[in-house]
């Protein structure tokens, strides 16, 4: 509970036998509850909780997998931001089994009225995969990748997405809830 990273990983390597394991972690209250930098690679996530931050998880390093984590009820749940080409070696790992809920939420009354970013991916190639993974109140952001895959995952309500300047962005066997409320855009 303070500004800074709950989980910060900077420049612990590109080796698969630096990978940290990382399991049963509560985080509440921080800057970003996880926060992965680039060049940071092959970490293991299982039962990581990030809520009530500015960002649930920051993952920019590449070849870092999430299992079973919620990332709900932050400003952004997940940022993977390689827009200014930082990283050679960004993302293509995996998030299985994660929850990125009731992101940024605006009431009127008991009433949600607008929500923020649940994931936001800039510039990343190869990209990521999110399997059986649920998606709600909180909008999917795509710009400027290739090869972000979404198999077997349910998308809620008011869950916006945007795909720009990006090839090879696939949705497989993702069941759409409300999607008059969900619109998606390509540009």
């Amino acid at each position: 509970g303070f500004s800074g990273g709950g989980i910060t990983c900077t420049n612990t390597g590109l080796n698969v036998r630096t990978g940290l394991l990382v399991s049963d972690c509560n985080i509440y209250m921080c800057g970003a509850g996880v926060n992965v930098a680039y060049f940071s690679e092959f970490h293991r996530w299982t039962n990581v909780t990030g809520k009530y931050c500015y960002y649930g998880c920051i993952c920019n390093g590449g070849n870092n997998n999430f299992a079973n984590c919620d990332f709900s009820g932050n400003k952004i749940g997940l940022l993977m931001d390689n827009s200014t080409g930082q990283s050679r070696n960004p993302a293509h790992g995996s998030f299985v089994g994660c929850s990125f809920h009731h992101s940024n939420n605006v009431y009127e009354g008991s009433e949600i009225v607008s929500v923020g970013t649940a994931i936001r991916i800039l510039n990343m190639v190869p990209g990521e995969i999110f399997s059986g993974c649920q998606i709600g109140f909180g909008g999917i952001e795509i710009d400027d990748c290739t090869g972000v895959r979404f198999d077997g995952c349910n998308l809620l309500r008011m869950t916006p997405i945007t795909v720009t300047d990006s090839t090879v962005v696939v949705f497989s066997d993702c069941t759409f809830y409300n999607a008059s409320a969900s619109p998606v855009t390509q540009s």
